[in-house]
Parts: C-alpha cells; sequence; structure tokens
C-alpha cells in the first residue's frame, strides 16, 4: 500500500534533483500535498502548526509584502516577480510545513535526503564520464537538454562542471557527515557511500562555493556535535573516525585527478583567486558588484530601495536586471538595515530554538541537527550564489522549521502530558524518534 506521504517525498526529491527544471511536474505534486494537508486540517479542525509559528510565517509574509509595496511605489521593475518568494512562497511553505505531522514522516525525509544526495552525485560523475566518453552516450539520460542549464568546460588545466542540481550538496553533504557522527550504530554502506560520493563530487567539479563548504564540514559538524553530546570522548572518537577516513578519501581524490590530468596548482590558485580583490573575472565581477550595491545602499541605509531594486550601472542580467549573485549584499540592498536585520533574526530565532532542543532533548537532537548543519552549509553557499530565489531551495530552509514545529506540538506535548522523560539513545531506534509510547504514530 503506498503511503500518503509519497507525494510530498517525491516532492522533495524533485527540488533537491531537478530545481528550476520540470516545474509543471511539481506543480501537480504541489498541488497533490497541498490538498492531502487541507483535507487533514479540516478533519482536525486547524493546520498542524504551533501558535508562534503560525504568527512568525504570517509576519514574514507582512513583511515580504511591506517591501514589495515600497518597491512598486520606487518603481522597482523586480518588485513583482520577487513577491513570489517573499509572500507567496512563505505562505505555502506555511501550509507545507503543516504537512509533517506524523514520526514516521522523518524517516521518509532522511531517506529521500539521502537518495537525492546519491542520484545528484552519480549524474555528475555520469556527466563527467559521459563527457569523457568512459560511459556510452546512448546511457546517458541528460534531464536538462535543449536548455543550457548544464555544462562542462575545460580551462586552465582542470574542468569546472555545471549542474543545476550541485548546490543542493551543500546541504545534502554535510547533513550525512553529521549523521554519520551522530550515529550510536553503524550508519550502512549506503549512507557511507553516499557521504564519500558526494565529497569527491563537491571537490571534482571545480566549483568554489562547493569546495569551501566540503571543507569546513568538519569544522561545523565538530561545533555542533560538542553542543549536544555530554561525553565529549566519544564524540571526538567518531568525529575523528569519520574524518580520518575522510582524509584518507580526499587523497584518493587528490591522486584520481592528478591521473586524469588535473592541473591541481591551477585548480587551487582559481579556488584562491576567488577571495581576492584583484584575481579572477569571477571574483572581479563580484567585487564591482559588491562595491555597486554597497554605495547605492548608503542612499537609504534604513530601509534600502525596496524589494526587486536595480542598480542601473550594474546589470548581470537583461531578463531578471534584479537579480545578482551576492544575495545578502543585494537583500541589503533591497531591505536596509531594518529589513535585513528583520530576516537574520528569522534564521537566529530557528537556530535558538534548535539549540534549546540540543539541550533539553539529546534524542530528538540527532533527527535535527543533520538539517541545521546542512542548513548554516547551504546558507554559507548561497553568500556568492541566489539559490534561495528558488522556491526548491526554500525547503532548505524550512524544513529545520517543520522539525521544530512537529517537535513543539507533537513529541514535547506528548512526553509532558505522559510525565515521560525524553527518549534516550539506549531506546531511541536508529537515531529517530519511536512510532509508539514516545510520540503519536498513526
Amino acid at each position: 500500500m503506498l503511503s500518503p506521504a509519497l507525494p510530498a517525498m517525491v516532492l522533495l526529491f524533485g527540488m533537491l534533483i531537478l530545481p528550476a527544471g520540470y516545474q509543471v511536474v511539481k506543480i501537480v505534486l504541489l498541488a497533490i500535498v497541498l490538498s492531502q494537508i487541507a483535507i487533514k486540517s479540516v478533519w482536525r479542525g486547524s493546520l498542524f502548526l504551533d501558535n508562534s509559528i503560525f504568527q512568525t510565517f504570517v509576519f514574514y509574509a507582512c513583511v515580504g509584502l511591506a517591501f514589495t509595496i515600497y518597491g512598486l511605489v520606487n518603481g522597482n521593475p523586480g518588485a513583482l516577480p520577487m513577491a513570489k518568494e517573499y509572500v507567496l512562497y512563505v505562505l505555502v511553505y506555511m501550509v507545507l510545513v503543516s504537512g509533517l505531522d506524523r514520526a514516521r514522516q522523518i524517516r521518509y525525509i532522511d531517506v529521500t535526503l539521502v537518495a537525492s544526495a546519491l542520484f545528484i552525485s552519480l549524474y555528475a560523475l555520469a556527466t563527467v564520464m559521459t563527457k569523457l566518453g568512459v560511459y556510452p552516450e546512448r546511457w546517458y539520460i541528460n534531464f536538462y537538454q535543449d536548455t543550457g542549464m548544464q555544462g562542462i568546460s575545460v580551462e586552465e588545466g582542470f574542468a569546472t562542471i555545471d549542474l543545476p542540481s550541485l548546490p543542493s550538496l551543500l546541504f545534502l553533504q554535510p547533513y550525512l557527515a553529521t549523521r554519520i557522527v551522530l550515529s550510536k550504530s553503524k550508519s550502512g554502506f549506503v549512507v557511507w557511500s553516499t557521504f564519500l560520493l558526494s565529497t569527491f563530487v563537491m571537490v571534482f567539479v571545480g566549483r568554489r562555493a562547493l569546495l569551501l563548504v566540503a571543507l569546513i564540514v568538519p569544522l561545523l559538524v565538530f561545533f555542533f556535535v560538542l553542543l549536544t553530546n555530554r561525553n565529549i570522548k566519544k564524540s571526538l572518537l567518531r568525529f575523528t573516525k569519520v574524518f580520518g577516513l575522510l582524509i584518507l578519501f580526499s587523497f584518493f581524490i587528490v591522486m584520481s585527478m592528478q591521473g586524469i590530468g588535473y592541473d591541481l596548482s591551477a585548480y587551487v590558485q582559481t579556488f584562491l583567486d576567488g577571495f581576492s580583490i584583484s584575481a579572477g573575472a569571477g571574483a572581479s565581477i563580484r567585487v564591482d558588484q559588491f562595491h555597486a550595491l554597497i554605495n547605492a545602499w548608503t542612499e537609504n541605509i534604513l530601509f534600502g530601495k525596496g524589494l526587486g531594486a536595480v542598480h542601473p550601472q550594474f546589470i548581470r542580467s537583461i531578463d531578471q536586471p534584479w537579480n545578482y549573485e551576492l544575495s545578502y549584499v543585494k537583500m541589503l540592498f533591497d531591505f536596509g538595515i531594518v529589513g535585513m536585520a528583520t530576516y537574520m533574526a528569522g534564521i537566529a530565532a530557528i537556530y535558538w530554538s534548535a539549540s534549546e532542543i540540543f539541550r533539553l532533548d539529546r534524542a530528538y537532537s540527532f533527527v535535527l541537527m543533520p538539517v541545521i548543519v546542512g542548513n548554516v552549509a547551504f546558507l554559507i553557499g548561497n553568500a556568492t550564489n541566489p539559490y534561495l530565489l528558488k522556491i526548491d531551495y526554500l525547503s532548505i530552509i524550512f524544513l529545520p522549521v517543520a522539525l521544530l514545529n512537529f517537535w513543539k506540538l507533537e513529541s514535547a506535548s506528548s512526553w509532558h502530558a505522559t510525565k515521560m522523560k525524553p527518549v534516550t539513545d539506549q531506546n531511541l531506534h536508529t537515531n529517530f524518534p519511536s512510532e509508539t509510547g514516545v510520540v503519536s504514530a498513526e
């Protein structure tokens, strides 16, 4: 019998592996999921939403609407197009967040995330091997054929691979790393293989953001693991095992890159050029963009130019001139200090609420922490690329909100109502909430 959660998991899978593509299929799936949630909500009498989370969603939809109106008053061409992300999509995700109301759905989400990382990694490798003639072209399926959204360019002694799904690894690889480190039992061949394969792809494809996140993931995992584990020695031992193996695997990556003719010195220099104000065309464009947007922002420091503003002397896209690579600088340009601080407060509230769960409930931390670490890593990668302007990638922002909402309404209330202590490492099956006793089951 098919699970009612299947359409939602297929939708999440599609958002991660095929962002910005096959939108008609996703709209159909989204309509099915929203209909399911609507039916359950009518039967229940309300959305499955904590009151404070509901109020926060409404607040940010109103903030987005206010800056949309402000942008329209200022004549910003991108005000209405960007209102989708800041108003409509916020309300859509409010409903989607309420759809996570059963413990077993957390298991489904985990399987979906692992499957997504595996698919993206294998597809990236198949794309490269097809280009090199190693993999038969007749067996290769190009999901973005004739769209110009994927490609491979070889320059300066190494290849740069462009696939729309690669940014998903900014979230998925840190998620897998944290999941493995926190696991009390063996994570399994599939999870380990997916983690190592996704790491290989992140280093191999020649994208600065991916390589940067791959390098800082150990630090992120180490920091967050210390927040939740009282037994520091065991935590450090698991951390050492996981990332010790990753270091050994990194030598394999280096040898593989050298074996196919990669110029590692050029590869490293290109990565470092991304942090230089004087080297590299891509870096130079972003430096110029930074100065142009900051100088324009100083004309209205508090409230910016309004949603969808355009810098007339710095246009990056004729079709969408309001889009810029430096996402957070663009937000400052649009929203000013007041708006930027408002949105930053929302992200900070997610992390603060998560930290409270880390302190109060170690068992649920095993569920929530991998998502939080992946979320942090994704936001770091988003700094120089506007990934969050796609509805697909907004799922990475709101997934931890869904988990927080579930804990607030289901787990915490059940534990307090039955006067039971939160589950421990010993009675937590495979590091996920039990379907019986601790949280409500279907």
